[in-house]
């Protein structure tokens, strides 16, 4: 078993196994720049407070994500057996991977065990809360979900 985790390249990836002819979400790579200034201090505080000074030079960031067109990733099998995708996160789902490799387990093992998950979605139990998910909306083939355009 293969799982392409390999977030703004996972395209390029997929491309390389010719997989992915058939996601009905778009997957991409987006840069992304995060500026801060110093002690936390904004421009709204600023505009509130008129001796805070804010810098006239940013500082900060940049980092490139994998994201998908509605910014759910996408945890699925592809059309080459054997290959796995854990891919579309965002960047969101770092904090998250344990969990990732625990809801990517299920798939594998679920599908690798005979099941069609492209029919119908499989389902992971929390361990600690016995509460389930169902797979399904991490799908390749899901339609996509209206979006913000942000990982919220």
């Amino acid at each position: 078993m293969v799982v392409n985790a390999a977030g703004p390249w996972s395209g390029q990836l997929n491309r390389l196994a010719e997989v992915g002819g058939d996601f009905t979400v778009g997957l991409r790579p987006l840069r992304r720049e995060v500026h801060h200034v110093a002690g936390t201090q904004v421009t709204r505080a600023a505009r509130r407070l008129p001796g805070l000074r804010v810098p006239n030079k940013p500082h900060g960031v940049a980092g490139v994500y994998d994201v998908t067109d509605d910014r759910t990733p996408v945890y699925a099998r592809t059309e080459l057996d054997g290959l796995y995708v854990a891919i579309g996160t965002s960047g969101n789902q770092f904090e998250n991977a344990p969990l990732v490799g625990r809801l990517t387990t299920t798939l594998i093992h679920g599908v690798e065990g005979g099941h069609d998950h492209d029919r119908s979605g499989l389902t992971h139990t929390y361990e600690h809360t016995g509460q389930t998910i169902d797979l399904g909306t991490f799908s390749r083939r899901r339609r996509p979900a209206s979006s913000t355009g942000t990982v919220l």
